[in-house]
């Protein structure tokens, strides 16, 4: 069975949103633990072969130097420690991190300079790495801006000074939009279909009988919204329904709805319990 091992690097902290490697964490080999013993005890299991590493440095990294520094960082020690050990360097993960702009003065990855910045790493190891093939996770930068989460309100509630719109959907079809887990939470950009005009600010809620399950904190849509209305909030397509406590109340599941400019729309996911 081929193995890569997953490896939390020292020094490479970064400035990525949520920050996987080069801090304390559950995941990965630690570097330091790199030893000969280690490796060792790697090649003594007679049904593993060691191909390669994976490393993740962080995701949410909108900054291409940082993407492209990384990369060369574990190039380098992919190199490193396959040169070291003595195995066949066929398999080298890399991460992704490549993020979108989702709120207020964040700015859109420069994709030029880090292709750029791509190209040199190309031409300084692709003589090293002839046998190895390179891995890149950037699935959100790919799939987050093509996809739109859609929910109705079913009552609006003032309390205390603030308006609430409970809708039928929430932190338990969309955790992300509900920043579960994070300290630091923003809001998804996110519009009333069809609705525009004076606007006044808003809690948008999911369903869910917790404080948590909160989509918008103070979001600004028109003033009339109102039982019925459907939000939707915009760049959804990654990080969606099974990112999600979805079972949660056991509440009935969303529909998955693709379209193609040939075809139409089409459901993407069939045998869940959709309405």
């Amino acid at each position: 069975m081929p193995i890569a091992l997953r490896i939390n690097p020292m020094d490479r902290k970064g400035t990525g949103k949520v920050r996987m490697s080069g801090v304390a964490s559950q995941f990965g080999i630690e570097e330091i633990d790199l030893t000969e013993a280690l490796f060792e005890e790697i090649f003594s299991m007679p049904n593993t072969k060691l191909c390669g590493i994976h490393v993740y440095m962080g995701t949410s990294i909108l900054k291409a130097e940082e993407i492209y520094k990384n990369t060369e960082y574990v190039i380098e020690l992919g190199l490193r420690l396959a040169n070291t050990y003595s195995f066949e360097f066929t398999y080298l993960n890399v991460g992704g991190g490549f993020d979108i702009p989702y709120f207020p003065g964040e700015y859109e990855l420069d994709i030029e300079e880090l292709g750029r910045g791509m190209k040199r790493l190309e031409d300084t190891y692709k003589s090293r790495l002839t046998e190895t093939k390179v891995y890149f996770e950037s699935g959100r930068y790919l799939l987050a801006e093509c996809g739109a989460f859609l929910i109705r309100v079913l009552y609006r509630k003032e309390s205390k000074g603030n308006c609430y719109l409970v809708c039928d959907g929430g932190a338990n079809f969309h955790a992300a939009s509900a920043f579960l887990g994070r300290f630091v939470r923003s809001n998804f950009p996110m519009y009333v279909l069809g609705k525009s005009g004076n606007e006044r600010e808003f809690y948008v809620t999911g369903p869910s009988c917790t404080p948590t399950d909160l989509v918008g904190q103070k979001v600004k849509l028109p003033q009339d919204t109102a039982e019925g209305d459907i939000i939707v909030i915009e760049k959804s397509g990654a990080y969606g329904l099974t990112y999600s406590p979805y079972g949660f109340l056991s509440h009935a599941l969303p529909a998955e709805v693709g379209y193609r400019a040939e075809g139409g729309f089409h459901a993407l996911i069939s045998g869940r319990n959709a309405e």
